[in-house]
């Protein structure tokens, strides 16, 4: 049985708490959130802490799982790294390029093991994608669109949050960095104390391939992923019923694929790690790879 601690029970740690549940061979053992309403979240089992210390120093923990607002992913995760545990830390992996390269020193010097959770990389749809695409030839052209009204957040901008999902599967399926990154504000207004947002994200890459990427939080539900390759185009949509489709030969057909949610694949993929020691090395490259495409568009947008 892997014990696992997680950190903050907002809106993604309960789903996190949920995820671990229905999950064979694994536990929530600690949880720290300072809502007292998070004890209705968590069977007796679970210790509750306000401070999220308590869980890092706890010392009966094979993992921890980090689901805080961005600012405070690098403290948490040096403070874990620290104490010899295993990370699970939700995206974007910082809000700062420097930010970033220093927590991936820190983890490399104390050889550390992190893991982001780039949810949508583990989505039988994507994975499936990824293994059609060879057969497809080189990859011309990305086309994405991903948004929902909401969530209305004042501490991470639409471009952190709605942008690391799309920017990351780019990064993996074409397997290097923009040489052009650029972003485009299309929309802008306030809601209360919180911004909403529609912005354009437009990526160059050595191979020629082309990214347009457009991202929202004032949109109706979207989760598209069109990949145009030299002989067809796949198209992982996330909220259509067939989550895979091939368009080819001028004829259109779905791609069976698991329904297996993708964050129960993330966090499979988290506890085997950890029961086999793997390396994470690429996880974390891959996150500050989009921390850094993801810095490079917010210079380019115009002053709001």
């Amino acid at each position: 049985m892997i014990r696992l601690g997680l950190i903050g029970a907002g809106r993604w740690g309960r789903n996190y708490i949920r995820t671990i549940a229905a999950l064979d061979g694994v536990r929530l053992t600690r949880l720290a959130s300072r809502n007292p309403a998070s004890r209705e979240l968590v069977g007796p089992e679970c210790t509750i802490s306000a401070d999220w210390r308590h869980v890092v120093e706890s010392g009966d923990l094979e993992g921890i799982i980090i689901a805080t607002p961005p600012s405070l992913h690098a403290e948490m995760t040096i403070a874990a790294v620290a104490a010899g545990i295993p990370v699970l830390v939700e995206k974007p992996l910082t809000l700062g390029l420097a930010e970033a390269v220093t927590l991936r020193e820190q983890v490399r010097t104390r050889k550390g093991r992190v893991m982001v959770d780039h949810t949508h990389l583990f989505h039988p749809a994507f994975e499936e994608l990824k293994r059609q695409v060879a057969a497809l030839g080189m990859i011309r052209e990305i086309e994405a669109e991903a948004g929902n009204q909401g969530p209305y957040r004042e501490d991470v901008p639409v471009l952190w949050d709605w942008g690391p999902h799309d920017v990351a599967m780019c990064l993996d399926l074409l397997g290097e960095p923009p040489r052009e990154a650029r972003g485009m504000r299309e929309e802008r207004a306030n809601r209360g104390t919180a911004v909403t947002e529609t912005i354009r994200l437009e990526l160059e890459f050595s191979s020629g391939a082309r990214a347009r990427i457009r991202i929202s939080n004032m949109m109706e539900k979207t989760r598209r992923f069109s990949v145009r390759c030299e002989a067809g185009v796949l198209v992982y949509d996330d909220i259509a019923r067939n989550k895979l489709m091939l368009h080819r030969d001028g004829r259109d057909g779905p791609i069976n694929v698991s329904a297996e949610p993708p964050l129960s694949r993330v966090v499979e993929a988290f506890v085997a790690g950890i029961s086999a020691g793997n390396d994470t090395t690429g996880s974390l490259d891959l996150a500050v790879n989009v921390v850094a495409v993801l810095e490079r568009c917010a210079r380019t947008l115009a002053p709001a």
